[in-house]
């Protein structure tokens, strides 16, 4: 998400704006690597729908042999047009790469003016939290790196705030 963009929590609730309240007790300035990569959310808000809460996952099968297949899954609830279930492409083909896929496949025809909670992996939120970065500077090129560049260019272009969990 930009700075410039008009992205917002919500605020309905007292448990919303303690929420809120958290994340800005925070200190983020503009140098801060993750600001500069994703930009900040704002925190000021009426009328901002419910968030969408969308489930990935990712398997790969016969790992280390010539049958060897990967399959990523979306779940956005019952009889949603957005769930999904897609065989992973390569090069390389892993249980991480089902998972970044899934993220990426989720958020690719999702509505960028929606909120959205994503449940995802601990490898993905640690590669676009912990390590983005340390890929970002070197170009994503990092194990499943075309993904995550094509995620964070996704993100970036969202108007409304985005939580991966």
């Amino acid at each position: 998400m930009r700075s410039s963009s008009s992205s917002v929590l919500p605020s309905e609730t007292e448990l919303d704006r303690l929420y809120i309240e958290t994340i800005n007790s925070v200190p983020k300035g503009r140098e801060d690597p993750l600001v500069k990569l994703y930009g900040y959310t704002a925190s000021m808000v009426s009328n901002v729908p419910t968030p969408a809460r969308i489930f990935t996952a990712g398997i790969c099968m016969n790992q280390s042999t010539s049958f060897m297949k990967a399959g990523s899954g979306i779940f956005c609830g019952t009889r949603s047009i957005h769930n999904k279930s897609i065989r992973v492409p390569g090069p390389s083909i892993s249980e991480d790469r089902a998972h970044a896929y899934a993220l990426w496949r989720a958020i690719l025809d999702f509505p960028l003016d929606r909120p959205v909670i994503v449940y995802t992996s601990s490898y993905v939120l640690h590669a676009l939290t912990t390590y983005a970065d340390r890929n970002c500077r070197v170009n994503w090129s990092c194990a499943n790196g075309d993904i995550f560049k094509n995620i964070v260019a996704k993100i970036q272009l969202r108007t409304a705030w985005m939580h991966l969990s």
